[in-house]
């Protein structure tokens, strides 16, 4: 990959982000704006190089499978996450009717589950939401460093 190419030649990107991130007609992704980049010219360990990049990308991939930028505890106000949008009409709906706030989360949390709650329960049925980005934080640093071996 561009990625892992600059890496080994001692390069960190510095904005590893999707809009530096071009597919073209195949589906074949493009990395461009080095402009921020890093060169280390004195020897560097890889992983010193590639670890704000790995960060980076795990940012990147979180964005790609929920469609929203990881923001731990951030209200259904101050986010921009459709299912966000949602559920504030939902919620300005249930108050004209004047419903209460526990009503409303109540309807809300059985309609759409433990994973709208700031703090979901920790049980065998949402051990996932616990340990889901764990698992994914640890197969992204596998499948880079075993790669470079």
């Amino acid at each position: 990959s561009a990625l892992n190419y600059a890496h080994q030649k001692g390069i960190s990107h510095g904005d590893l982000r999707s809009n530096n991130i071009l597919i073209d007609g195949n589906g074949m992704p493009f990395l461009f704006d080095f402009g921020v980049a890093t060169i280390h010219e004195e020897e560097a360990v890889l992983s010193d190089v590639s670890h704000p990049d790995i960060i980076s990308l795990g940012i990147l991939m979180y964005e790609i499978l929920l469609g929203v930028p990881p923001k731990p505890n951030e209200d259904i106000q101050n986010s921009n996450a459709d299912i966000a949008k949602d559920l504030r009409k939902i919620v300005r709906i249930k108050l004209s009717n004047g419903e209460s706030k526990k009503e409303i989360i109540n309807y809300i949390h059985s309609r759409y589950g433990d994973f709208v709650l700031f703090s979901p329960p920790l049980r065998i049925d949402t051990f996932g939401l616990w340990a889901l980005p764990l698992l994914f934080f640890f197969l992204f640093t596998f499948f880079v460093f075993r790669k470079r071996k």
